[in-house]
């Protein structure tokens, strides 16, 4: 007897794959191993399903592009062949989008520094506070543009952000809050829209304040509320203000303001009472003093007192048959 009638009635014929017969005498049929026999429809060497040669060794459908089953060369199925739902018409993932599963779910990346569909803005994170947040939306107070987006804040919109010190609505120098967004010298200001006042008494001069000589003081020329006080001149930031000699007030320290600063009508360049004047409102009016013991302009003499008789007459006029010399004068017949 041969060696393989032997075999066969060992094995018995429920045993005759495992021991390497087909129950017909033929080799033993295995999926998978490359081999493919007449009762495969194919053998790829594998048991993996999705590449044309199922596990069971039968012949798999192609892979179609939006059958919603992601193949082998697919990078995405999303059951359909559109452009612009991140799974392009070849069935690859469109650029600033992610997908997963089969069918293909697929969403915008926000953070990716590209700007996809429903995305205002994508600036390469996912941060808030720097004008594009973290649902790639523009913040309130910001501008964005390009991919990826660069944000700036808008001076000017009445919207405080970012590097604003302020923002008052407008881009206008001198109102406090400058075109470019910065606290004027002399001015404080807060909120969005920015409101800017001036701080009188700081001792710098802004806004609407004629002077600020660095204290809320009356009677130095520059007043509680930062005007310039009546009889006085301010200049500079801190203000200096000096009493205005001429202006035709009489402010501290001057004796008399005729409106002019010319010597000799009695209030001198320096607003002080020439001698042999007496001056009296404001503006001030001078005259000579007849009986004073000063000749001045329009006495030919004063002989200090009025009375008439002694050579100087009552009006300080030289009395025929006089005389006069000095001041005081002293009158002969």
């Amino acid at each position: 007897m041969s060696m393989r009638p032997r075999l066969l009635a060992a094995c018995g014929l429920l045993l005759l794959s495992a021991c390497g017969g087909s129950g017909d005498g033929g080799p033993a049929v295995i999926c998978g191993d490359g081999v493919k026999a007449a009762s495969e429809a194919c053998d790829d060497g594998n048991l993996t399903n999705g590449d044309g040669c199922s596990s069971t060794c039968t012949v798999e459908l192609p892979p179609a592009c939006g059958d919603g089953f992601v193949g082998v060369a697919e990078a995405c199925d999303d059951g359909n062949v559109l452009s612009g739902d991140g799974c392009d018409p070849a069935c690859q993932v469109e650029t600033g989008f992610t997908c997963s599963g089969s069918p293909s779910v697929c969403v915008v990346v926000c953070g990716d520094g590209l700007v996809g569909p429903g995305e205002a803005c994508d600036d390469g994170n996912a941060m808030a506070g720097d004008g594009c947040d973290s649902t790639c939306q523009v913040e309130n107070g910001f501008t964005c543009y390009g991919s990826p987006s660069a944000c700036a804040t808008f001076c000017g919109d009445g919207v405080q952000v970012g590097a604003e010190a302020c923002d008052d609505g407008n881009v206008a120098n001198g109102d406090g809050c400058n075109i470019d967004c910065y606290v004027e010298p002399g001015f404080a200001c807060s909120g969005s829209p920015s409101v800017c006042t001036t701080a009188c008494g700081d001792g710098v001069r802004g806004g609407a304040e004629a002077c600020d000589d660095g204290n809320s003081m009356a009677g130095d020329g520059c007043d509680p509320t930062c005007q310039v006080e009546t009889g006085f001149t301010c200049s500079g930031s801190p203000s200096v203000c000096l009493v205005a000699c001429g202006d035709g007030l009489v402010g501290p320290g001057e004796a008399c303001d005729d409106a002019n600063l010319t010597n000799g009508d009695g209030c001198t360049a320096t607003c002080q009472v020439e001698s042999g004047f007496t001056c009296s409102g404001s503006p001030s009016t001078c005259f000579v003093v007849c009986g004073d013991g000063i000749v001045g302009p329009g006495e030919g003499c004063d002989d200090g007192n009025t009375t008439s008789g002694d050579g100087c007459s009552s009006v300080c006029l030289v009395e025929g048959g006089y005389t006069c010399t000095g001041s005081p004068s002293v009158c002969i017949p």
